[in-house]
């Protein structure tokens, strides 16, 4: 973990957290927004704020080009990319969500897969904009 990260650990943590109680009740084989929005719910209920759908604008050379939406933003400290793919994530989806936290302009991004049998998390520090 870099230098001036440490302090995103505990409410990385409490995500992942919620994450799993999101899967235990759940399971795996729904799509993508069932889990997004029982997330939102897991975190609002554990008192953490939590934003779906959240709209960024992108540039290009410093030319606004467009927005994008993000799944979830917690705390607007922390991006997170919900996917619920079976099997391993694939490097298109760590390459979607670094590109997210960037275009965000977030210090940490998670990947959370919902997909498969049990919760896979990959966790991502946004080097450029070291809080």
């Amino acid at each position: 973990m870099a230098k001036g990260f440490e302090k995103f650990v505990d409410l990385t943590q409490e995500i992942i957290a919620a994450c799993y109680e999101v899967h235990r009740i759940l399971g795996p084989g729904l799509e993508e927004r069932f889990y997004r929005n029982a997330l939102i719910e897991e975190l609002t209920l554990r008192g953490i704020k939590a934003v779906s759908e959240q709209v960024f604008p992108v540039h290009y050379k410093g030319k606004f080009i467009g927005k994008h939406q993000v799944d979830v933003i917690v705390e607007d400290k922390v991006s997170v990319e919900v996917k619920a793919v079976t099997g391993q994530l694939l490097n298109v989806h760590i390459a979607q969500t670094i590109s997210e936290m960037r275009v965000c302009k977030l210090p940490v991004a998670l990947l959370v897969n919902f997909g498969d049998t049990s919760v896979q998390v990959r966790r991502f520090e946004n080097r450029d904009s070291i809080p």
